[in-house]
């Protein structure tokens, strides 16, 4: 089993979900089994969050060599949130990125 630490996301040039031109955006972040979510920051186009994104009991098969030649995905996913409407995902908002430095 292994755990993920996130400190700190930052994102730039999301597209804006409000009237106002801005979003309300908040994450999801997807790593193998497991999954968590950031506080919402308001009225932003470029969120930054500081904060401590705990993902635990995260099961990885296989043996080292072949994680650190096929390493797993670690997906960000972007939402709006608003007050007046359920939550609907930001277009352009999913990403993925290696996680091969960190093996």
């Amino acid at each position: 089993m292994f755990a993920s630490y996130f400190t700190k996301l930052n994102l730039r040039g999301l597209l804006g979900a409000d009237p106002t031109g801005y979003s309300d955006p908040y994450a999801r972040v997807v790593f193998g089994n497991r999954s968590g979510c950031t506080r919402t920051v308001h009225q932003t186009c470029s969120p930054m969050w500081d904060t401590s994104l705990v993902l635990d009991n995260i099961e990885i098969c296989g043996d080292k060599d072949e994680i650190a030649a096929n390493p797993p995905h670690v997906v960000v996913e972007m939402f709006d949130e608003d007050v007046l409407v359920s939550s609907t995902s930001n277009s352009n908002s999913k990403t993925s990125f290696m996680f091969s430095s960190y093996l």
